[in-house]
């Protein structure tokens, strides 16, 4: 399967999060891309289909205010827009709380609801052993 991880990170544990995810999927099989929020205008203005060629798309946030930031709301408002058929959605979300990242995990699903979503994963406290664990359970199950 043909998989994008797409994150928003200010600490950088969300990146982390991401590279593990990364690592999982490639274990199972998945040819695996990753993308920051910020590089993803410039990959769609070099290919405007270049969301298309994915079949599972994980997007990570970190949570600000208790929400998802603002450039992965702004990112899933443009994946939106390209009106994608048939994808899968693990939402991802990093914490210093032991629960806010749900809402992050929330503004992500909200945003994209045409899309197959699969589940959500988060990391309170950079406790991304536990959180790692649970997304490779959800993969081998995929």
């Amino acid at each position: 399967m043909k998989s994008l991880i797409i994150f928003s990170s200010m600490s950088g544990n969300t990146e982390e999060l991401g590279n593990k995810m990364k690592d999982v999927l490639e274990k199972y099989n998945h040819e695996v891309d990753i993308v920051r929020d910020k590089k993803l205008k410039t990959k769609l203005k070099e290919n405007e289909s270049f969301l298309e060629q994915y079949e599972f798309l994980c997007v990570g946030s970190c949570t600000h205010a208790n929400n998802a930031s603002s450039g992965i709301k702004r990112v899933t408002k443009t994946i939106a827009e390209k009106k994608l058929e048939n994808k899968k959605l693990l939402c991802f979300g990093t914490s210093g709380g032991p629960m806010a990242w749900q809402n992050a995990c929330k503004d992500i699903q909200e945003a994209l609801p045409d899309f197959e979503h699969v589940g959500d994963i988060g990391c309170p406290e950079r406790k991304n052993e536990d959180t790692i664990k649970d997304f490779e359970e959800l993969i081998k199950n995929l």
